[in-house]
C-alpha cells in the first residue's frame, strides 16, 4: 500500500514538473516572440548542425528567408550581384573584383580611350573615395569647377568612401546628357560641397607634352590607356624633330593602366635587354623585353605617390638599365597585375593572377620605387599637379635643373 501511494505522489509530481517545464517552454517562445515583435530580436533558423553547410545550400536558406520575413521590396539583381562582390571581396586583394555588364562596358570604354562620364583621370583616395588627379580642358569636370586634389565622397547623396574604385566609377558615369550630384571635399580649403555634372561623351587625352629650355623635353603620361601607346609615340617623334636633347617623362599621379602599352613604350626608352619579368600563380615566369634600338639620350622620371603600376613598370625599367634618373617621393607600389575573365552573362572578374619584377628583380610591391633623388612636395601641390605653375612645381625644377647641369 505505501508503494502504491509513492508511486501515485511519484507520478503526480512527474505530472506536475512537466507542466512547469512546459509553461516555462510556452513562456520563453512567447518571451522571444515579443522580444522579436517588439524589439528586433535574434531568430535562431535551424533545420539540423552543419558546421561546413555548402554555400548554395546556405545561399537557398537565406533567399527562403528573406522572401518569407523580409518586410521589403526585394532587388533580386542586386543581391545576386552582392553575393559575386562579396565572394570576391573575401579573397583579401583590393584588386580583385567583381564588374557588372554595366561596370565592365564602361571599364572597356575607358580603355578604348573613349567613355562617357565627368571627364577625369582619377584615383581611389587614401581614406576611400575618388581622388581627381586630372580633369581633362573643357570636360565637364573642368567646366564645373572641380579641381585636381578634390575627392568626391558621395554621388547622389550615396557615401562611396567604403566601395571599390570600379564600384565608385560605376556611380559617378551614366548616359550622356544626365545630371550627377557629387559631394566634393577640397583640402587645401578644409571644406565640402555639392556640385552638379552633366555627363558627356568623352575622349580621353592621356600625354601632353611640350618643349622647356635647353632642349629639354617634357611628355606627361596621366595613364596608360589603348590611346597612350600611339600618342606617346607622336609626342617624342614631334620633340625629336624640335631639336630634343634631354628628355623628362612626368608619370607622377598616374595610376597605370595596359601592361602591353608600357612594355611598348619602354622599348623605344631602354636598351636590350629586361623591361620586367612575372611570376604567375603556378610559379611560371614570363619575360618582357627590349630591342636595341632606344632613344640614347639622358633622360628624368619623376614619381610620386600616386605613381603605380605601370608608372612604376617604366620607372623601375629606366633606372635598372641606368639610362635615367628618378626624381621626386618614393612611388605606390602596386606591382601586381590584374586580368579580366568575362563571365556568360557579359559579367567580368578582375582578378590578380602574376606579381612583376624590375630587371634587377626589385620586388616594389607594397614598396614602391625609391628616387635616385628625393625631392618632397607637399600634398595639396601634388594632388594638382595639372594646374601648378612651373615655380611651385619643385620637383618638375629639379629635373630641369639636373638635366641643364648634366
Amino acid at each position: 500500500m505505501g508503494t502504491e501511494n509513492e508511486s501515485i505522489v511519484k507520478n503526480e509530481r512527474n505530472k506536475e514538473k512537466k507542466t512547469f517545464l512546459k509553461g516555462i517552454l510556452l513562456g520563453a517562445i512567447m518571451l522571444v516572440w515579443t522580444y522579436t515583435v517588439v524589439n528586433g530580436g535574434i531568430v535562431l533558423y535551424r533545420r539540423h548542425i552543419n558546421e561546413n553547410l555548402p554555400i548554395y545550400e546556405k545561399i537557398e536558406i537565406i533567399q527562403s528567408l528573406l522572401e518569407q520575413n523580409y518586410a521589403g521590396e526585394l532587388n533580386y539583381q542586386s543581391i545576386r550581384d552582392g553575393i559575386f562582390r562579396g565572394m570576391l571581396e573575401g579573397v583579401g586583394d583590393r584588386y580583385t573584383s567583381y564588374l557588372t555588364v554595366d561596370e565592365f562596358e564602361r571599364f572597356l570604354d575607358q580603355a578604348r580611350g573613349t567613355f562617357v562620364g565627368i571627364g577625369s583621370s582619377v584615383a581611389e583616395a587614401p581614406d576611400g573615395g575618388v581622388l581627381i588627379t586630372f580633369p581633362f580642358p573643357n570636360s565637364p569636370a573642368y567646366i564645373s569647377g572641380i579641381v585636381p586634389g578634390d575627392i568626391i565622397t558621395h554621388v547622389d547623396g550615396a557615401d562611396i568612401r567604403g566601395n571599390t574604385l570600379e564600384m565608385a566609377i560605376s556611380m559617378i558615369t551614366g548616359e550622356a546628357g544626365t545630371i550627377v550630384t557629387l559631394t566634393v571635399y577640397r583640402e587645401d580649403e578644409n571644406r565640402t560641397f555639392n556640385v552638379d555634372v552633366t555627363r558627356a561623351v568623352i575622349e580621353v587625352p592621356t600625354v601632353s607634352y611640350e618643349l622647356l629650355e635647353d632642349n629639354i623635353g617634357y611628355i606627361r603620361l596621366t595613364e596608360f590607356g589603348e590611346v597612350s601607346r600611339s600618342q606617346f609615340i607622336e609626342a617624342l617623334d614631334s620633340l625629336t624633330e624640335d631639336g630634343m636633347e634631354s628628355l623628362i617623362i612626368d608619370v607622377r599621379n598616374n595610376p597605370g593602366g595596359r601592361l602591353d602599352v608600357v612594355v611598348h613604350i619602354a622599348q623605344r626608352l631602354v636598351p636590350e635587354g629586361l623591361i620586367l619579368f612575372m611570376n604567375d600563380a603556378n610559379g611560371r615566369r614570363t619575360d618582357f623585353t627590349s630591342t636595341p634600338a632606344h632613344l640614347g639620350i639622358p633622360m628624368v622620371v619623376l614619381i610620386n605617390g600616386n605613381s603605380a603600376s605601370a608608372s612604376e613598370v617604366l620607372a623601375g625599367a629606366i633606372q635598372d638599365h641606368g639610362v635615367g634618373t628618378l626624381i621626386g617621393e618614393p612611388s605606390f607600389g602596386k606591382a601586381s597585375v590584374q586580368d579580366f575573365f568575362v563571365l556568360p552573362d557579359r559579367s567580368a572578374v578582375r582578378m590578380t593572377i602574376a606579381t612583376y619584377y624590375t630587371p634587377n628583380g626589385q620586388a616594389i610591391n607594397n614598396y614602391g620605387l625609391t628616387p635616385d633623388i628625393v625631392v618632397e612636395m607637399d600634398s595639396a601641390q601634388s594632388a594638382r599637379l595639372s594646374t601648378l605653375e612651373l615655380e611651385e612645381d619643385i620637383q618638375l625644377q629639379k629635373a630641369i635643373s639636373y638635366l641643364s647641369s648634366n
